[in-house]
């Protein structure tokens, strides 16, 4: 038997045995578990480096996928993977996360601004990152610090907002940004115009984002992907 022959009998062997096959591996484990932990503890102990790359350039695929998945209005996917690495919020969901996304339409609580993950490690070391990218960036805010992360007690915000409010309650952030108001006389018809262009620019990378690659994102998602996609701007424009 040739080669070709030999790996075409042995696909379909294992096609036709799949289950058989999973229990021997199973027990085969078992008589050798110890064999294979300190083979496998040696193997990264001596290899360190490239686990670490091949590591980093999974999780920058995964990443970017997650992003086109958020611009596409479907969030569930970045929710699994943030609340999975942040420990410390137990009580959130991923569902809930996704839901709470839809509902505010992927926008700021505070400010109305689309929002979205980033990709890290894009900054110049010594640098900050534009107003336009801190504005956009999504993170969870509290309502009211000493209830914790728990539900009900969210909501979506701009990372830069975020930071603003610390640790106010609702009404005494809103108080705060009224005493300023009244303190230099800001009335609603207030408008900066280099803010006012920032505002913009955000818009167009906003829709830019979700427009660009559309056979990658079709081949992502799925044929309903340009449906998610016009019900996501109409909801946007809706909301501005």
């Amino acid at each position: 038997m040739n080669k070709e022959a030999r790996r075409k009998a042995t696909k379909k062997y294992k096609k036709k045995n799949k289950e058989k096959i999973k229990i021997y591996n199973k027990n085969y484990y078992k008589l050798n578990k110890d064999y294979y932990r300190a083979h496998n503890k040696n193997y990264k102990k001596s290899h360190k480096e490239k686990i670490r790359t091949i590591g980093r350039k999974s999780d920058k695929k995964f990443r970017s996928k997650i992003i086109t998945w958020w611009m596409m209005g479907h969030s569930l996917p970045y929710w699994k993977n943030r609340l999975k690495k942040t420990r410390f919020i137990k009580l959130l969901t991923p569902e809930y996360m996704e839901e709470l996304t839809r509902t505010q339409m992927g926008c700021c609580y505070y400010t109305g601004i689309p929002l979205r993950p980033f990709k890290e490690g894009n900054k110049i070391k010594g640098t900050k990152f534009p107003l336009s990218r801190r504005l956009q960036q999504v993170s969870i805010d509290k309502l009211d610090p000493k209830k914790g992360y728990v539900k009900g007690n969210v909501v979506l915000a701009s990372q830069f907002v975020n930071n603003m409010k610390g640790q106010c309650t609702l009404n005494q952030f809103k108080s705060l940004i009224s005493l300023i108001s009244k303190r230099h006389n800001i009335g609603r018809k207030f408008q900066d115009e280099s803010f006012n262009r920032i505002r913009n620019k955000i818009r167009k990378i906003h829709v830019r984002g979700v427009l660009k690659d559309r056979k990658r994102i079709q081949r992502i998602i799925g044929k309903k992907s340009m449906e998610i996609q016009r019900d996501y701007q109409e909801s946007l424009k809706k909301k501005n």
